[in-house]
């Protein structure tokens, strides 16, 4: 299989790993993904580096300082291309509501991110508490996953 030139991934040092590896602030899945944890959103975005999926970011192959490019954005619920506010999170978890039912974890949100040197700089159309700040990428523990 010819490398993806957009790819900057050791598959070499990851084609053995039957399962998922925690490196620096990531979990390295055998699919050339890496997962980090999103403090904006509590929960784990997926970055496409490498594998049966076309690549989609360039990485400077550092799990400690890493840099992504382009930017990273995730849509889900409403915001998603595919959906419509009638097909939604946020008209799920209202009939739940209305049902005496807690909600879903489940949320419609944007998150639209530039990851460098480990930071991640939250643009201003995401949908959380965290847009147009900068954080640190937290270090990867098994509980997020």
């Amino acid at each position: 299989m010819e490398e993806n030139p957009c790819c900057f991934f050791n598959k070499k040092l990851h084609q053995d790993v039957n399962m998922s590896k925690v490196e620096g602030l990531f979990n390295i899945l055998n699919d050339g993904s890496l997962l980090f944890y999103c403090p904006g959103c509590n929960e784990s975005h997926q970055i496409w580096v490498n594998g049966e999926a076309q690549c989609k970011w360039r990485w400077n192959c550092s799990y400690d300082k890493p840099t992504f490019t382009p930017s990273l954005l995730i849509r889900s619920g409403h915001y998603a291309s595919n959906r419509t506010p009638q097909d939604c999170w946020c008209t799920y978890n209202d009939k739940l509501k209305s049902e005496g039912k807690e909600e879903s974890e489940f949320k419609c949100r944007v998150c639209h991110s530039f990851i460098t040197d480990g930071k991640i700089q939250f643009l201003s159309d995401c949908s959380h508490e965290l847009a147009g700040t900068t954080v640190d990428i937290p270090e990867w523990r098994r509980s997020f996953g």
